[in-house]
């Protein structure tokens, strides 16, 4: 091809004789050349004259390149990336390792001060590959045939590149990102000569960050000495970073977890939390992410109460007000052990707003928006060919949802599991659809008319008009509206709704405004109808996941005092998880706690939980029948 004269050139001057021509700048004609040959102007330079041949060469031999190594000109496209936008890592980042220093409970109580500890061992927890890996050797000499723990106090974190750290909050706030309840040692993973069926946990105890060993089957360890070798996987899928969790402690509570979540390009923080003894305040420990978002006082005053509304809610139906702070204290405070150590502490101020302290046992749910940094920052992905490619599909993706090629409308149902519907109170739902959306999952739309004397008894039951091509075991099972308990099944393909009157208030006709039936992922329960209607909740990610290979039933289910047991509508799908009708028992930190579910024919599934009332369950629990 003729080579022509680029719009973007400049000219050099030559040196020597008018017939040899040195570049002053290389890079300038290497981006010209770029320009010609149908690059970028600003693609990075190439770094020799052998580079650039090689490119041009596999340019015209037919040689293949990546679509993400493609430049794009979007000018007469003018295709939208505002789709493909990062949520910017604006918090914590993990280092790839970590050294952690650490001594005997028993050693430690000999110390006048932390930095006089020469008895010290070493764990280090390094990145590899999709996990974390914690390896090293520990000595403990148990002198009490009653313990039912090896504990060594950890007294300072090193991240790769920088100096020790002894603030025992950061020492909490990084490790706790790892391993932040009691988990199960597999094989191989803690050997202790003798010993089998050991459990392991990173905890902030009497004001000191612990590593502590314990048995299963919380039985005392024999007086002697014992040599542990650690060898730990934790997945990276397990690593709650606190890029996305807040770590917040009552008194003598265990750790809770606030997840900040990106709802419609704001900041929300959303989860729960139970007070195990009366509290005023809780513990923060990464206080440092949240400047980011919220209003951080430095000092204790009453003035700064402000009210939560419906951003902190009760269990016990009180209103609830709250501040945060954060205060710089010298360990002294703490332990002479730790004096002349600085430590940052943060605060959640919390009390009902007629100034009465939270209850033993309250939960208090979060739904918290940030006050400031509210709307998050985008970050314009790089525009390549495979950019455009992504964008093309969403747009082909949107214009089937536009043409409603994949929705499918409703009628009234005349039969459901072959039993006949008699004096079916659904008058019209001409005007409804299930409409598929761009992650796959479908969303309820439109009106539906009902008959005038429909009560909280009568029967409203429509379907699909068409079958239905989604995962069964990814029906919510249970929706609410104002007005409606609507239940969600499948049967021969066929998506049936099941509504039913929440009062004997009069309604004849219902609007559904982009209500999600059915996700794009599995669906155990929905979590946020069980927080509002039940006095037992879960957390927020409570549900099942995916991990290393297997289902697993993942999350914290929190009994009401007064309640030992727990059920809840999930869906029929679930069913390949569970033999019927069969109690399963489920090993926690916290006790036995025992499922079963229930299939019912297919038609108001549910799953069912026993253990004891008042206890917060910490499940990790892979599911019996795997798929």
């Amino acid at each position: 091809m003729a080579l022509s004269k680029p719009n973007e050139y400049k000219e050099v001057s030559a040196r020597q004789s008018e017939e040899t021509v040195y570049a002053e700048d290389i890079n300038q004609i290497i981006s010209n050349i770029e320009k010609i040959k149908g690059g970028q102007a600003n693609e990075a330079p190439i770094s020799n004259i052998k580079e650039l041949k090689e490119r041009v060469d596999g340019l015209t031999n037919g040689s293949t390149s990546s679509a993400d190594k493609i430049a794009f000109n979007n000018d007469n496209a003018n295709l939208d990336f505002s789709d493909g936008y990062d949520f910017p890592p604006i918090k914590n980042q993990l280092s790839d390792n970590y050294n952690i220093s650490l001594v005997t409970d028993y050693y430690l109580n000999s110390l006048s001060h932390i930095d006089n500890a020469e008895e010290v061992y070493d764990l280090v927890l390094e990145k590899s590959t999709d996990k974390y890996v914690l390896k090293g050797t520990l000595i403990y000499n148990n002198n009490n045939n009653t313990s039912s723990n090896l504990i060594f106090n950890i007294i300072s974190i090193q991240k790769k590149g920088e100096e020790k750290n002894k603030d025992i909050i950061y020492i909490t706030n990084e490790l706790s990102q790892f391993i932040y309840q009691y988990a199960n040692a597999s094989d191989n993973e803690i050997v202790i000569e003798g010993e089998e069926k050991l459990k392991y946990n990173f905890a902030l105890v009497f004001g000191s960050p612990m590593f502590v060993i314990g048995k299963q089957d919380s039985s005392s360890f024999e007086a002697k000495e014992y040599t542990i070798n650690i060898n730990i996987e934790i997945s990276v899928n397990n690593i709650r970073n606190y890029q996305d969790f807040i770590f917040i402690q009552g008194t003598n509570d265990t750790v809770s977890f606030i997840k900040a979540n990106n709802k419609n390009e704001k900041i929300v923080f959303q989860g729960n939390t139970k007070s195990k003894v009366g509290n005023t305040i809780f513990i923060i420990f990464n206080i440092f992410m949240l400047e980011n978002y919220l209003d951080i006082k430095t000092d204790k005053n009453d003035s700064y109460y402000i009210e939560a509304n419906d951003m902190i809610t009760s269990n016990k139906n009180k209103p609830i007000k709250y501040y945060i702070r954060k205060s710089v204290i010298d360990g002294t405070e703490l332990s002479e052990k730790y004096s002349n150590i600085n430590m940052t502490l943060g605060y959640l101020e919390i009390k009902h707003t007629d100034d009465t302290d939270i209850e033993k046992d309250e939960i208090l749910s979060f739904n918290l928006t940030a006050q400031k940094n509210v709307d998050v920052e985008k970050i314009e992905k790089e525009k390549n060919l495979q950019n455009a490619i992504e964008i093309l599909n969403d747009k082909f993706n949107s214009l089937i949802i536009l043409l409603g090629i994949n929705n499918s409308n409703f009628e009234i149902a005349s039969s459901i599991l072959g039993s006949p519907i008699l004096d079916n109170k659904v008058k019209d739902c001409s005007n409804l659809s299930l409409v598929k959306n761009a992650d796959n999952s479908y969303s309820l739309k439109g009106n539906i008319e009902i008959y005038e004397d429909a009560n909280t008894s009568s029967k409203m039951i429509i379907k699909t008009a068409k079958e239905i091509e989604a995962d069964i075991k990814n029906i919510v099972p249970v929706i609410m509206t104002d007005n409606f308990i609507i239940m969600i099944l499948v049967f021969e393909n066929y998506l049936y709704i099941n509504m039913q009157k929440s009062s004997e208030t009069a309604v004849t006709n219902e609007h559904f405004d982009n209500i999600k039936l059915i996700d794009s992922k599995i669906v155990l329960f929905n979590n946020e109808i069980i927080n509002k209607m039940s006095p037992t909740k879960v957390s927020e990610d409570f549900g099942i996941v995916y991990e290393e290979g297997k289902y697993k039933i993942k999350g914290q289910l929190i009994f009401a005092s007064g309640e030992s047991n727990f059920s809840f509508y999930t869906n029929s799908g679930i069913i390949d998880f569970f033999e019927d009708n069969t109690e399963y028992d489920i090993s926690t930190n916290e006790g036995s706690l025992k499922a079963v579910y229930h299939h019912n024919n297919g038609f108001m599934c549910s799953l069912e939980f026993r253990g004891t009332a008042g206890t917060a369950y910490n499940i990790d629990w892979i599911l019996p029948k795997q798929i």
